[in-house]
C-alpha cells in the first residue's frame, strides 16, 4: 500500500508517471537486471555466488556438493586416502535459458579418486536472486572445453576431444555441441566435428600496457577486448602507502582482476576471488601488474580504470626495491641453437673451473647449490650440487615444461588458454597463474608423474598448494635447461617458445644468472624468491646465449636456502654468477651484468 501524504504537492498525473517509473525499475530488478553505464549487469549471479553454491553430482554419496571459493574436497570412503575433488571451472555463459531472467551456464570438473576426470555442464537458474542448478549434462572424461556461448535460449559448447580409439592422453578433435533445456535436462540439438590443426594459435597475443598515473590525478581509463581465457595486463607505479583504486566494467562480471607487485611478488588481488575492482594501500614502492582475466565464453568486451589517492599515513613505510637487470627487450633476438643430442652429462668440482666462485661461495651463508653446464660437452661443474633446496618461483620453469609436455603427449602445441597463464607466469612470475597450471596438471602428483615420464631426476615436487616448497638440486635445474637448450626435452616449437618466455622475463626481475652475461649476450632466466622460516630463499637459473657465435651457450643454476636477507640472497647470487660468467669466457660488461 502506498502512503498518499508522503507525495503531497503531486499532481494526480506526476503521481501516475512516477508511479509508473518506479514499476518498470522495479520490473527491470525483478529480472535480474541493472543499468550501469548503459550496459545490462546481472545483479545477482556474480562469480562469488556461482563458486559457493551447491550442485548436484553422482561422485558423493549425498550425491550433491556445496562448493567453498569454487572447490570441493572429501574422502571417498571414511579414512580413505584418495579423495573426491570437485571444482568450478574458470569459465561461463549467461543469457537466457531457463526463464526470463539471466541464468549461468557453468562447467564443474570432477574426480573420484581414480584416472578419470569428469566434465559436466550445469544450467544454473537465477532463481529471484539465488543460484539454483537445475539441469546437468555429462560432457565426456578428460576432456578440455574452450568456450561456452548463451544465444537463443541456447548453449553452444566449444570443447576438445579424443578421436574414435584414441588413447585418453590425446585430444585431437574440436566439438561445437548445441545444448537446449527441455523439462528437467539437457539435450543435443546438434553437434559438429572438425579436425584440430597441431600448429600453434596464430590468433593469440599477450598484451601488457605501461600505464602512468598521478597520485591524485586522473584516472587512467581503457577499453578492449578480450577472447576467452585471455587476459592484458596494465604496469602501473606505486610508492609505498598509495592507494590503487582498481575497477573494471564487463558483461555479467566476466572480467576479474589479479594484481601483483614486480618486485617483491605481493598478491593485491587474486583472480581465485573473482572481483571486478580492487582499493587499497599498495605494500612498497615498485611496478604492479594490474592484469584484466576474462572468465567469457566468447570474446568479452571491458572497460579498466586506475588511480592512485596520495600516501596514506598510516600506510606502510617504503622498502628498498631491486635494482633491475638488463632489460629483455635490449637483448639481441635468441639464437637458433644448432647442437642437438642428449644431455648425460660427467660431473666435475666446481673449483676445477671456477676456483674463485667457489672461495666466494664459502664466504656466504650456509645452503648453497650451485651448478654450471656446458650442454655441448655434457660437462657439468658444481658445488653441493645434489643438494635439495626450495626453489620458490623457480618451479615455474618445471610447471611450464610439463605443461608443454601434455600439450605434445596430445599431439599438439599449447593452446591459447595454456598460453595466457604460462606467459604472465614466467615473464611476470605471476603467482595466480602458476596456481592455475599446477591445480591443471594434478599439483605435485600430477608434476611428479611428468618427470619420471621425462627422465627429470633430482626433483621433489610438493604434495599440495605450495609449489614454491618444491624442492631440487642444483645439477637437476641446470640439466632440465640443458636438455630444453639441446631440444631433447620438448619439440622445437616448444622449445622455443620456452626460450622466449625466459628470455621476456621483467626488467624487475633479471638479477641473479644475468651477471653471468656478457655485452651482446640475450639471457633466458627465472628467479624465485622468498621468505620462510630460517630466512630468505633467493634463487636464480638460466641460460646464457653468447651474442658470438664463436662462443657456446652455458646454464648456470644457483640455490640458495636460509639467507638473512632478500638484498643478502641477491648479492650472494649474483657474486657467485658473476666470476662463473668470468670462468665460462664471458666477456662480463662494467658493471657485472
Amino acid at each position: 500500500m502506498i502512503e498518499t501524504g508522503r507525495y503531497r504537492g503531486l499532481s494526480r498525473e506526476r503521481l501516475l508517471f512516477a508511479l509508473s517509473v518506479v514499476a518498470v525499475l522495479s520490473a527491470l530488478g525483478y529480472m535480474g537486471w541493472t543499468l550501469n553505464g548503459g550496459n545490462s549487469q546481472p545483479s545477482s549471479l556474480s562469480w562469488t555466488r556461482l563458486a559457493n553454491t551447491t550442485y548436484p553430482t553422482e561422485l558423493t554419496r549425498s550425491k550433491q556438493v556445496t562448493l567453498r571459493d569454487g572447490s570441493f574436497e572429501e574422502p571417498v570412503a571414511p579414512g580413505s586416502a584418495s579423495k573426491v575433488t570437485i571444482r568450478l571451472a574458470e569459465m561461463a555463459g549467461f543469457g537466457r535459458i531457463a526463464g526470463d531472467d539471466v541464468d549461468a551456464a557453468v562447467v564443474l570438473i570432477g574426480s573420484a579418486g581414480g584416472s578419470g576426470t569428469f566434465i559436466h555442464l550445469v544450467v544454473v537458474r537465477n532463481d529471484g536472486g539465488t543460484p539454483t542448478p537445475v539441469a546437468t549434462a555429462l560432457l565426456g572424461d578428460r576432456i578440455s572445453v574452450r568456450g561456452i556461448v548463451v544465444e537463443d535460449r541456447t548453449i553452444v559448447v566449444r570443447m576438445r576431444v579424443r578421436g574414435e580409439g584414441e588413447p585418453f592422453s590425446s585430444l585431437s578433435r574440436e566439438v561445437t555441441r548445441t545444448y537446449a533445456l527441455e523439462g528437467a535436462g539437457l539435450v543435443v540439438r546438434s553437434e559438429v566435428t572438425a579436425d584440430v590443426a597441431a600448429a600453434p594459435p596464430s590468433a593469440f597475443t599477450y598484451r601488457t600496457t605501461p600505464v602512468r598515473v598521478t597520485a591524485g590525478g586522473a584516472a587512467f581509463t581503457a577499453e578492449g577486448v578480450l577472447a576467452p581465457r585471455q587476459s592484458q595486463a596494465f604496469i602501473v607505479h606505486a610508492e609505498a602507502g598509495q592507494r590503487l583504486k582498481v575497477d573494471v566494467r564487463s558483461d555479467f562480471n566476466n572480467a576479474i582482476l589479479s594484481i601483483q607487485g614486480l618486485g617483491d611478488l605481493a598478491q593485491l588481488a587474486s583472480r581465485s576471488a573473482f572481483s571486478p575492482s580492487f582499493s587499497g594501500a599498495v605494500p612498497s614502492t615498485q611496478d604492479y601488474a594490474v592484469r584484466v582475466i576474462s572468465l567469457a565464453g566468447s570474446d568479452l568486451r571491458f572497460a579498466a580504470s586506475i588511480s592512485l589517492g596520495a600516501v596514506s599515513v598510516s600506510g606502510p613505510s617504503p622498502t628498498a626495491t631491486v635494482t633491475p637487470g638488463r632489460p629483455g627487450a635490449n637483448d639481441p633476438a635468441l639464437p637458433p641453437v644448432v647442437v642437438r643430442g642428449a644431455f648425460r652429462p660427467t660431473p666435475e668440482p666446481l673449483g676445477a673451473l671456477a676456483g674463485d666462485a667457489t672461495q666466494y661461495a664459502q664466504t656466504r651463508s650456509p645452503s648453497l647449490g650451485i651448478a654450471l653446464a656446458r650442454p655441448g660437452t655434457n660437462t657439468v661443474f658444481s658445488l653441493n650440487g645434489e643438494a635439495q633446496l626450495e626453489l620458490a618461483s623457480v618451479v615455474k620453469v618445471l610447471i611450464m615444461a610439463a605443461v608443454m609436455g601434455r600439450a605434445e603427449g596430445e599431439g599438439r602445441f599449447v593452446d591459447d588458454a595454456e598460453l595466457s597463464l604460462l606467459w604472465p607466469m614466467i615473464t611476470e612470475s605471476d603467482n595466480d597463474a602458476a596456481t592455475a597450471l599446477w591445480t591443471q596438471l594434478g599439483g605435485g602428483p600430477g608434476l611428479s608423474a611428468y618427470l619420471r615420464a621425462a627422465g627429470l631426476g633430482g626433483i621433489t615436487p610438493y604434495n599440495g598448494e605450495f609449489w614454491g616448497t618444491s624442492t631440487a638440486s642444483a645439477n637437476a635445474l641446470a640439466g632440465v635447461l640443458s636438455r630444453l637448450l639441446l631440444g631433447d626435452l620438448v619439440r622445437d616449437d616448444h622449445r622455443r617458445l620456452a626460450l622466449t618466455l625466459l628470455e621476456q622475463v621483467v626488467p624487475q626481475q633479471r638479477w641473479g644468472v644475468s651477471a653471468a652475461s656478457g655485452n651482446g649476450d640475450a639471457v633466458a632466466l627465472k628467479n624465485g624468491w622468498y621468505e620462510a622460516d630460517g630466512g630468505w630463499r633467493v634463487n636464480s637459473i638460466g641460460v646464457v646465449l653468447p651474442g658470438d657465435p664463436a662462443r657456446a651457450p652455458f646454464v648456470v643454476a644457483i640455490l640458495s636456502n636460509l639467507q638473512p636477507s632478500f638484498a643478502y640472497g641477491v648479492e650472494t647470487v649474483e657474486g657467485i654468477a658473476r666470476q662463473l660468467g668470468s670462468a665460462a669466457g664471458a666477456p662480463v660488461a662494467s658493471g657485472g651484468r
